[in-house]
């Protein structure tokens, strides 16, 4: 049954938002991963994965809402557009690059949903989700270890190392950027329930930062688009 949230269930509705916008960032970085590859089995591979995202995407409105919180239905302002960027530099170097591209937008969304997913203080059906979500992301991410291992790029080689450290950076930096969203996005989830002293600064800068995430999610739509005709 629902239940509706109250002031400390802030941060769980911002956790939450910020894995559905980890989701809406999946969406256009699959699609381009799926337009780049050339093998086949890789493409299909790709697929398979997109459906969990497809899947998570439309179990987290409903699980946020049984919670008392409104769905945020667009990417992260802050990172969909290096995450796009990312996944667009693949195309330069056939399939191998273009799994290298996908392991590193992957291994963030594996870390933060391992993470979300550990923590023993979750509602059930949150922890539910949770623990759902982070084995599918678990699995995508071992699949590309053991598909570049397969193209010769084996994490021992000199370029898987170099794009490990990218990734990993990568991740961090995704992580630190996307942890202010989630900020901002409980001072919107506290002005939209008229919390006690949080309306007034909701008002200004977080309708500023709306307004970018909308532009964000717009534009990485088009990026997608353009990308693929110019193939």
């Amino acid at each position: 049954m629902a239940r509706h949230a109250n002031k400390t269930d802030l941060g769980l509705i911002a956790e939450l938002n910020d894995l559905l916008h980890l989701e809406h960032d999946a969406q256009h970085t699959y699609t381009l991963a799926i337009e780049q590859i050339e093998d086949e089995r890789h493409r299909q591979s790709l697929e398979r994965f997109k459906a969990d995202h497809d899947r998570h995407l439309a179990e987290l409105p409903p699980l946020i809402q049984a919670h008392g919180g409104a769905p945020m239905n667009f990417p992260h302002p802050e990172t969909a557009p290096a995450k796009l960027a990312t996944q667009a530099a693949g195309s330069l170097g056939g399939d191998a690059a273009t799994v290298l591209a996908f392991r590193a937008n992957e291994r963030q969304a594996r870390d933060k949903y391992q993470r979300f997913a550990s923590r023993a203080s979750l509602p059930a059906d949150v922890s539910d989700f949770a623990r759902r979500a982070a084995a599918d992301e678990a699995r995508h991410y071992a699949w590309a270890v053991a598909t570049l291992d397969a193209l010769g790029v084996g994490e021992e080689t000199a370029a898987a190392k170099g794009e490990k450290a990218f990734e990993v950076a990568h991740a961090r930096m995704a992580d630190v950027m996307e942890a202010g969203g989630r900020q901002v996005a409980k001072v919107v989830e506290g002005a939209r329930r008229g919390t006690a002293g949080l309306r007034t600064r909701a008002t200004g800068r977080t309708g500023r930062r709306l307004g970018v995430a909308l532009v964000a999610a717009g534009a990485g739509f088009v990026a997608v688009k353009l990308l693929s005709r110019a193939r």
